[in-house]
């Protein structure tokens, strides 16, 4: 499932990327892991997998739509735009190994949108 009226501007950017085509070609490029020599220097640490559109442009980022306002959860399973800050959402996406509550709003440490499947 794909939370078109619970985050909409993360469901609509995801799926223009599936849409144009851009996920032909891209690549799961890094686990990320709770091993500990993973995510060295971070004190806290997630289970995710993550991936990317094809090299090419990218569509304007999309805003922030936080865990608080759309109830969704980085649960297992659970895919979310990447970000590396408020609004900077474009077409990298990770897919969550295990619940990631440390990424919901209150958690720990802060991430992307939640889209379950």
């Amino acid at each position: 499932m794909i939370a078109l009226l619970l985050a909409p501007a993360s469901a609509a950017n995801f799926l223009r990327y599936v849409d144009a085509g851009r996920y032909r070609g891209g690549a799961f490029h890094r686990t990320v892991t709770t091993s500990p020599d993973n995510q060295p220097g971070k004190s806290v640490k997630i289970d995710v997998v993550q991936a990317g559109a094809a090299p090419g442009t990218d569509f304007p980022p999309v805003k922030l739509e936080r865990t608080r306002d759309t109830g969704l959860g980085h649960v297992d399973g659970a895919v979310s735009l990447a970000r590396d800050g408020p609004g900077t959402a474009t077409s990298d996406f990770f897919v969550c190994v295990g619940a990631q509550p440390e990424l919901d709003h209150g958690g720990r440490r802060r991430a992307s949108r939640s889209i379950p499947r």
